[in-house]
């Protein structure tokens, strides 16, 4: 009787075991599976968003002048780390592909 507690307690150490072992890739594979793609709309989304208020504040840095001063001032403190990285993105070569989102 007593081999079969020992059996037992085995038995269910590997299936903790295993359980611990597969529970990552499980988790990678649903978030995949339910929202990856949802995550990647909601950057594209954001990125579109930061683009338009980058030209909002900055377009006569590009020989847009659209805004008004004061409101454009009071934005400044918010977008001022994310200057570099919108002119980079902005003044980028871009492919075919990528002008019409088309995603091939």
């Amino acid at each position: 009787m007593e081999e079969d507690g020992i059996r037992a307690s085995t038995w269910m150490k590997d299936l903790k075991r295993w359980f611990r072992t597969m529970a990552n890739p499980l988790r990678e594979f649903f978030y995949g599976m339910a929202q990856h793609e949802f995550e990647l709309q909601i950057k594209k989304e954001k990125i579109e968003r930061e683009n338009v208020l980058g030209l909002y504040l900055f377009g006569d840095l590009l020989g847009l002048p659209l805004s008004h001063r004061y409101y454009a001032l009071r934005l400044l403190p918010y977008f001022v780390p994310k200057l570099a990285i919108w002119k980079r993105r902005l003044l980028r070569e871009k492919d075919l592909t990528e002008m019409g989102g088309m995603d091939f």
